[in-house]
């Protein structure tokens, strides 16, 4: 969970920066592709986890002879990682509605 959440403040880097460079008017493809790539994957990473934890661990857990201290462990990793799925669902929410603003802002090119 913490390589996951770690990934997720590295996207969001690059979302930022590449807000800042559309904001100044500079070319942001450089790292606007890698925050998606990035962000795309980690997302992916954090839906399998939960869908480990709870579907695949956790009943593993719970059949085991001492069930107690597992299945806890497994149902705080599925809860984390589906409360991390949904911060940056909200972050990348808020992304995507600057980019369109910022992209909104753009001068649009002479007609000739």
């Amino acid at each position: 969970m913490f390589g996951a959440a770690n990934q997720l403040m590295a996207s969001l880097a690059l979302l930022l920066i590449t807000l800042w460079l559309m904001s100044k008017g500079k070319p942001y493809q450089w790292t606007f592709w890698p925050f998606v790539f990035m962000f795309v994957t980690t997302m992916a990473a954090l839906l399998y986890k939960a869908y480990e934890s709870f579907f695949i661990n956790l009943p593993k857990a719970a059949a085991q002879a001492n069930p107690g201290q597992y299945t806890t462990a497994q149902i705080i990793i599925g809860i984390v990682s589906l409360v991390l799925f949904v911060a940056a669902g909200f972050l990348a929410w808020d992304g995507v509605q600057a980019i369109r603003r910022y992209r909104a802002e753009l001068p649009k090119p002479a007609k000739a």
